[in-house]
């Protein structure tokens, strides 16, 4: 019996030991579990949540949402000067309501006194404004009106910043030419329409709506001379000089708004295909002329579109070209579909908005006749006045920075310098200021849109930065435009229109870039399901021991 006592004792023993032993090791491998556990689910997880997380640069998302609320506004100064304190006073009061109904732009009118001293010797309108200019000089996007008691005419606008009214001139007609005219109104509201909240109750939206495609920050102006006959002809003209004389002064006063290159060429027998009929002349039947209508003249452009020895350019293209008719085809003029001559002028040209415009130059009488009675080679010359002014008429109406607009009581001095008016020039720049605003805001807008829909589009430093930028810019440009410094105005605007298209066409933007959350799952789910269900199946090991020793300790109990 003590013997098997003992024995008893002996595999209780054994057992206890063999059960610590088993503990010990299911204790080891929960440990292992466990540990293995955290660190997929405390370090895997996150890591991995973090190594494919999309980089996205923090942006101004409510606050470019914000920018179409916020109207673009526009300021300016306007003197007046009349004989009479009280006409001034009436004239400013009376135009300082019309101004509360436009609402984007605020005007200060502003009352000039001249001594009588001074007034005494000015004796002609140029002396006038010489006179006021002294004590009152004007800044750019500035204007003032003055009164010449002899003015026949109710206004008379001058090329520089500056209009005359007659003592009869009442505000009305005053306020229909500053806003047709000197601040173009039609055209500002065309291009805030676009992008801008301007409801009906609140402003007066014209209902026919202008084009308002913006200014791009960089052109091309090809100049071509087209000489079909050059054995025919010998054409005498320096096209560089008259070019470095007439067009390179215009464009240098609009060069803060789009930087221009020029470029010149000579195209040889290289004749327009277009349909023609001879017209004998009304005076003399025995002359003839030859007419192209209307009609054909996009068949003119088409035909010469790819004889014009251009490659394709990131920046749009200005042709000017300048057509010479051989003497068999000559003189060549324009005809409308009424069948009546377009002008009665030597020089015909015609535009297609965009694209550019054609010249036709026609030789004289003399020459032709030279060549038509013995057949040999005459000297051509080109009149370079006409056709540069004629060059300079198309440039005005392409880059749009004219007044086509009639005003029955007003009339504009004739335009008779190479460079744009003073005011002109005003205008375009406050025009141009507002185009770029609008056309940068639209884009950032529609930028963020995306942005904000597609969570998985990379946002990187570049993009977040050009997009931060225009904001900036943007921001900048309307508080210059408000306080009428158009030169600061233009250039934050251009800035910003410049960088939202660099963000809105940036590459690392493309669709193919995107890296989706449903495809995010389908490639690492197959990876991490099988590393997690030996975890799992763990768990429920753990379960099961916790189970066991709670058992046990119940029984021991």
């Amino acid at each position: 019996m003590a013997d098997d006592s003992k024995e008893n004792d002996q595999q209780k023993i054994d057992s206890a030991i063999n059960e610590l032993a088993e503990r010990k090791n299911d204790n080891q491998r929960i440990l292992a579990t466990l540990a293995f556990a955290f660190i997929i689910i405390v370090i895997g997880f996150p890591m991995w949540f973090k190594t494919t997380e999309v980089y996205r640069v923090p942006l101004p998302y409510s606050k470019i949402n914000l920018l179409g609320d916020d109207v673009t506004k526009i300021s300016s100064k306007v003197g007046i000067f009349t004989y009479s304190n009280e006409r001034t006073k009436l004239l400013m009061n009376e135009l300082k309501t019309f101004i509360l109904k436009e609402g984007f732009i605020e005007i200060e009118y502003y009352a000039i006194q001249i001594e009588d001293t001074l007034l005494a010797k000015v004796n002609t309108p140029a002396s006038l404004e010489s006179t006021v200019l002294k004590k009152y000089p004007l800044k750019s996007g500035e204007f003032m009106l003055l009164e010449w008691t002899k003015f026949t005419e109710d206004i008379l606008v001058t090329s520089d910043r500056s209009a005359f009214i007659s003592s009869q001139t009442t505000a009305t007609q005053i306020h229909r030419v500053l806003m047709q005219w000197i601040y173009r109104l039609p055209k500002l509201q065309s291009v805030l329409k676009t992008t801008q909240k301007l409801h009906d109750r609140k402003y007066k939206v014209q209902k026919k709506l202008e084009n308002t495609t913006p200014p791009s920050a960089k052109y091309d102006i090809l100049v071509s001379v087209f000489h079909p006959r050059p054995d025919q002809q010998k054409v005498r003209w320096n096209i560089r000089a008259a070019i470095d004389t007439y067009i390179q002064p215009f464009l240098k006063e609009i060069q803060p708004v789009s930087n221009f290159v020029l470029k010149s060429q000579w195209k040889y027998q290289v004749p327009f295909e277009f349909s023609k009929k001879q017209i004998p002349n009304s005076e003399n039947k025995s002359d003839i002329h030859y007419a192209v209508t209307e009609e054909n003249l996009p068949h003119i452009i088409t035909s010469i579109e790819g004889k014009l020895g251009i490659s394709i350019h990131e920046s749009p293209t200005i042709h000017l070209i300048i057509y010479i008719p051989p003497c068999d085809n000559s003189p060549l003029y324009l005809y409308n579909s009424k069948g009546q001559r377009a002008t009665n002028k030597t020089i015909d040209s015609f535009l297609s908005q965009k694209w550019g415009g054609i010249i036709i130059s026609n030789p004289t009488a003399g020459e032709c006749s030279q060549w038509m009675s013995n057949q040999e080679k005459v000297e051509v010359n080109i009149n370079t006045h006409s056709v540069m002014h004629a060059a300079l008429f198309l440039l005005r109406r392409i880059i749009d920075i004219h007044v086509d607009t009639e005003i029955p009581i007003a009339n504009i001095n004739p335009w008779e310098s190479v460079t744009p008016r003073s005011w002109e020039i005003d205008s375009h720049l406050r025009i141009s200021a507002v185009h770029l605003i609008s056309s940068a805001t639209s884009t950032l807008q529609s930028l963020i849109q995306l942005l904000d829909g597609i969570r998985n589009i990379v946002i990187n430093d570049d993009v977040g930065l050009a997009i931060n930028e225009a904001y900036d810019n943007i921001i900048k440009a309307k508080s210059h435009l408000l306080n009428n410094d158009l030169s600061n105005a233009v250039f934050y605007a251009r800035l910003a229109f410049e960088n939202s298209e660099r963000a809105f066409f940036d590459p690392s933007l493309l669709a193919l870039l995107y890296f989706p959350d449903d495809q995010k799952y389908a490639i690492y789910i197959p990876l991490f399901l099988p590393v997690m269900l030996p975890i799992v199946l763990s768990f429920y090991s753990i379960y099961k021991h916790f189970q066991k020793d709670k058992t046990i300790k119940v029984k021991a109990e």
